[in-house]
C-alpha cells in the first residue's frame, strides 16, 4: 500500500512538472509571437517615420519657394498690409494640395505704413502612416533678419571659456574654440579649472582652416585643432547636429540708423521756437506744445510735454523722475558730463524714440519706446523695456534684470561687454534679452549668474563661466553664512565650487534661444526688406 502511494506521488509529480513546462512553453511562444509583431509594427512605423520625414522636407522646399517668388512679386516699403495678408494666405492655401500634408497659418504681426515688421506662424502636420500620429513643424515668415533665429551667431571666432550652457542653434563662421578653462577679471586675469561648454542644439560652422577641421580646443593662445567628430564629442559631452545653413551678415548698418534719427531731430528743431532756460522743477510740470530746454536738466519730479522734447545741454534724470511725452525725446551732449536716465519714460505712440547726442548712463530705468545714442552706453540694474537700444560706441552691462516681460534688445556698433550681473548669488537670474555687437561680445559667467532668454551676436564672441556656487573669499557669509569651505577651490579672492564636472552642476551663464524674438519682435528692432522663414520647432504628437 505504501508503494502505491509512492507511485501515485511521482506520477503526480510528472505530471506537475509536464504542466507547468507547458504553461512555460505557451507563454513563450505567446511572447515570441507578440515581440515578432512589436518588431514588426516597429518597422513599420520607423518605415512610415522615415516617410513622413521626407515628405516634410519636401513640404518645407514648396514652402521656400513659394516665398521666394513672393519675394519677387512683392515691395514690402509699398505692400498694404491686407495686400499681404490675402498673397500670405494664398500662398498656404496652394500647399495644401495632399490630404496626408496640412498646412496652416496665424498672423502674428503684420505691417504698417511707419513699421515693416511682419510675423506669420506657420505650421505643417504630416501624418505617420495610419498610425494617427503626426510630425509637426513650427515655423515662422517673418522680417526679422535671419541672425535672430539662432542663440548664438559670430561673424568670426565663438571661444567657450569654461562651461557656459547654449540651448538653441549656433553659427560660427571662422570657428569653435573649446577649453575647460574658465576666465574672469579681478586685477589680474585668473584661469579656473571648470569644465566644457553644453550645447543643445544644431551646430553650423563655415570656413574650412588649413588646419582640418574648424573646432579647436586647448586655452589661450594655444589652440589645437580637432581631428574628427567623435573626439569633439568627448569635448562637448553630448552630440549636438552639425547642420550646415547660411547667414547674411550686415544686414543692418547701426550708424545710419542712428543717423536717420538724428536727420529728423533737425527737422523737428525747426519746428520749434518755445524755450525755457529752467533747470530744475519744484514741482511736477505739464506743457501743452513742444519744447526747448537750453540748461542741462536736473528731474526728479514728473514732466509731460504734449509735443517734442529737445534738451540741448543733456539730462540728469533720478529714479524720482518721470517723462510723459506725445512726440520724440532728443538730448544733446552735455560739455562736462554724460547723460543720465533712471526713472520711467513713457512716449504715446510705439514709433515716437529717444535720440541721444552723446554718452548716456541708463540705470533703472523703465521705458516703453527705443532708445537711438551717438555714444556709449552703460546699462545697470533694472532695464524694463519692449525695444531696443542702438549704441554707435561701445557698451557696458551689468547687474542687468528685466522684470517687465518684454525683451531688451541691445546692439552696440563697438564692443559690448558683459559682466557683474548676480554676482554670488546661487539660484540664475532670468533675463529677456538680445546682445548684439558689430565688434567683440564677451560675456562674463563666474561671479555672476545669469540666463539670457533670447541670443547673441558678435563678430567675435567670448563666453567666460564656471558651474555651480561662487562667492567672494571676504564677505561670503552675506551670500551663504553657511558655507562648507572644504566644498570649494579658492582662486583669484574667489572660492569656486569643486567638482565642476559634474553634469548635474549647473552653469553660471546660459543662453537660451528665445521664438518669441522672430514672432513677435520688439518694438525698434533691425527688420529686412524680404519675407525670410525661420524654423521654430519640431515634434511628434
Amino acid at each position: 500500500m505504501k508503494l502505491n502511494n509512492q507511485k501515485g506521488y511521482a506520477l503526480l509529480n510528472v505530471l506537475l512538472i509536464f504542466t507547468i513546462i507547458t504553461i512555460f512553453g505557451l507563454s513563450l511562444i505567446g511572447m515570441t509571437l507578440s515581440s515578432q509583431k512589436f518588431i514588426a509594427y516597429s518597422e513599420e512605423y520607423t518605415a512610415n517615420l522615415s516617410l513622413a520625414e521626407m515628405k516634410l522636407d519636401e513640404s518645407m522646399i514648396r514652402l521656400e519657394n513659394e516665398i521666394d517668388q513672393l519675394n519677387n512679386e512683392v515691395d514690402l516699403n509699398n505692400v498694404t498690409a491686407q495686400l499681404l495678408t490675402l498673397k500670405i494666405n494664398n500662398l498656404i492655401e496652394s500647399l495644401n494640395t495632399s490630404k496626408d500634408i496640412k498646412f496652416s497659418s496665424q498672423n502674428i504681426r503684420n505691417i504698417t505704413s511707419e513699421d515693416n515688421r511682419f510675423s506669420e506662424m506657420v505650421t505643417i502636420k504630416v501624418e505617420i502612416g495610419d498610425s494617427h500620429r503626426y510630425i509637426i513643424k513650427t515655423v515662422t515668415i517673418t522680417t526679422a533678419a535671419d541672425v535672430f533665429r539662432f542663440s548664438t551667431v559670430t561673424e568670426g571666432k565663438l571661444t567657450f571659456n569654461g562651461a557656459a550652457s547654449i540651448k538653441g542653434d549656433i553659427y560660427a563662421n571662422n570657428g569653435i574654440y573649446l577649453s575647460k578653462y574658465a576666465k574672469f577679471i579681478n586685477g589680474d586675469i585668473y584661469r579656473p579649472l571648470s569644465a566644457y561648454p553644453v550645447i543643445d542644439g544644431n551646430i553650423t560652422v563655415k570656413e574650412a582652416t588649413a588646419l582640418g577641421m574648424k573646432f579647436f580646443e586647448g586655452i589661450d593662445p594655444t589652440w589645437h585643432p580637432v581631428k574628427d567628430l567623435n573626439t569633439l564629442y568627448t569635448f562637448l559631452n553630448n552630440k549636438p547636429t552639425m547642420k550646415d545653413r547660411s547667414v547674411q551678415f550686415n544686414q543692418f548698418n547701426i550708424s545710419n540708423i542712428i543717423n536717420d534719427k538724428k536727420k529728423i531731430y533737425n527737422n523737428d528743431k525747426n519746428n520749434t521756437t518755445i524755450v525755457s532756460r529752467e533747470s530744475y522743477f519744484n514741482s511736477s510740470k505739464e506743457i501743452d506744445q513742444s519744447i526747448t530746454f537750453k540748461n542741462l536738466l536736473y528731474l526728479d519730479k514728473n514732466l509731460e510735454v504734449k509735443g517734442n522734447l529737445f534738451l540741448e545741454d543733456g539730462i540728469i534724470m533720478t529714479s524720482q523722475g518721470s517723462l510723459k511725452i506725445s512726440g520724440n525725446i532728443y538730448i544733446k551732449e552735455n560739455k562736462h558730463m554724460k547723460n543720465y536716465l533712471s526713472g520711467t519714460i513713457t512716449l504715446d505712440n510705439e514709433e515716437n524714440f529717444i535720440y541721444i547726442d552723446g554718452n548716456t548712463s541708463i540705470t533703472d530705468l523703465s521705458i516703453n519706446s527705443h532708445i537711438y545714442s551717438s555714444g556709449n552706453v552703460d546699462i545697470k540694474h533694472n532695464l524694463n523695456m519692449n525695444g531696443t537700444i542702438y549704441a554707435s560706441g561701445e557698451s557696458t552691462i551689468e547687474n542687468l534684470s528685466n522684470e517687465s516681460g518684454g525683451t531688451a534688445v541691445i546692439l552696440s556698433k563697438g564692443n559690448l561687454t558683459v559682466s557683474n550681473n548676480n554676482l554670488y548669488e546661487k539660484n540664475v537670474r532670468q533675463i529677456d534679452a538680445y546682445l548684439y555687437s558689430d565688434q567683440d561680445l564677451e560675456i562674463y559667467g563666474v561671479g555672476s549668474n545669469i540666463k539670457i532668454n533670447g541670443g547673441i551676436f558678435g563678430k567675435n564672441i567670448i563666453l567666460n563661466a564656471t558651474k555651480g556656487e561662487t562667492y567672494p573669499t571676504r564677505g561670503y557669509s552675506a551670500y551663504n553664512p553657511n558655507l562648507n569651505l572644504s566644498n570649494f577651490s579658492s582662486i583669484g579672492e574667489l572660492y569656486l565650487e569643486k567638482n565642476q564636472s559634474n553634469p548635474n552642476l549647473p552653469s553660471r551663464l546660459q543662453i537660451e534661444f528665445e521664438p518669441d524674438l522672430i514672432q513677435n519682435p520688439p518694438v525698434g528692432i533691425p527688420t529686412v526688406e524680404k519675407l525670410q522663414i525661420t524654423e521654430i520647432d519640431q515634434k511628434i504628437e
